[in-house]
């Protein structure tokens, strides 16, 4: 059970990763007219864009300071992204794994 659990993870954290690197990449392209334009309104998929980047990258974003950026490399700041995408692959692995085991646990005969 753990070797699913851990490979499950392991998926959702890669799709948690790539989907939060394409939204945070989508997000600043498109928010490169605000540059050009001092009266520029973000379109409703911008700021959508940036609400997703938001909520996926928590809890990393709170954890990481502008000390930080300053005083750390680059490595590890992609290390703490990592594992953010790590945790949410985790946490989301073992919810979706959860009624599997609480099944399979209960329904084990009972050694007497």
């Amino acid at each position: 059970m753990a070797k699913r659990i851990l490979i499950t993870a392991l998926v959702i954290a890669a799709i948690h990763f790539v989907l939060l690197l394409g939204t945070m990449m989508a997000s600043m392209v498109a928010g490169m007219t605000a540059f050009d334009d001092t009266d520029y309104e973000p379109p409703r998929a911008v700021r959508l864009a940036d609400g997703v980047v938001q909520v996926l990258a928590q809890p990393a974003k709170s954890l990481w300071t502008p000390w930080m950026s300053q005083h750390m490399p680059n490595v590890v700041e992609w290390a703490f992204f990592l594992g953010n995408s790590f945790l949410w692959g985790l946490v989301l692995s073992l919810v979706l794994n959860g009624p599997f085991m609480f099944r399979r646990k209960n329904t084990q005969p009972a050694n007497d």
